[in-house]
């Protein structure tokens, strides 16, 4: 096996977190949703103890990459499984970042109606503008 990095193994925070977040169970209400951007980082926390002479894992595996690298690993399926991970990853956090900044926006307008209603400002007026036909 032809290895072209090797990651000395610390047991870190957030190496543990991040085996927490891909095993905790999802809340009913967001199952889908998260289960289809979660679902696939599980696998990648596959036992993998070069120093124990484990076999490489079959699947995508983290430890194999991170800790060993080892080329006979990168294969094109486990190369479109890392980008079909990434790509849904990033689709998520940017759907959760949407929903902040849509959610902080209508906090915002609710506050600043409150605010007007304060000082007897008409919003249900028309608007000063003709639309365009």
């Amino acid at each position: 096996m032809l290895e072209i990095a090797e990651v000395d193994r610390k047991r870190s925070k957030s190496y543990k977190r991040l085996q927490q977040a891909a095993a905790r169970d999802l809340e009913e209400s967001l199952w889908l949703h998260e289960q289809v951007a979660l679902t696939p980082i599980g696998p990648l926390f596959t036992k993998y103890m070069p120093e124990d002479n484990d076999p490489i894992p079959e699947a995508l595996s983290r430890h194999a990459v991170v800790h060993r690298m080892p080329l006979d690993h990168f294969n094109d399926g486990h190369c479109i499984v890392a980008i079909m991970l990434m790509v849904s990853l990033l689709r998520e956090m940017e759907e959760r970042r949407t929903q902040a900044q849509v959610s902080s926006l209508i906090d915002s307008l609710i506050d600043d109606r409150r605010y007007g209603e304060d000082l007897d400002v008409e919003w249900d007026r028309e608007p000063d503008f003709d639309p365009p036909d």
